[in-house]
């Protein structure tokens, strides 16, 4: 009986830390998510990324 109590405590403390890491993985997504909103909403003036540098003469 000991070893399967041990193995249910071990299940339960892994299934722990699988949420943890989602739950942190969800909070990062949020963030950037909402960081990405901030920068539409100030505007920019370009879209295309090709247009960040000028041409050489």
């Amino acid at each position: 009986m000991l070893h399967y109590e041990i193995h249910e405590m071990h299940r339960a403390e892994l299934i722990r830390e699988a949420e943890e890491r989602r739950l942190v993985r969800e909070v990062a997504a949020v963030r950037r998510t909402a960081r990405r909103g901030r920068k539409d909403e100030e505007g920019r003036v370009s879209r295309s990324p090709d247009d960040r540098f000028t041409r050489a003469a």
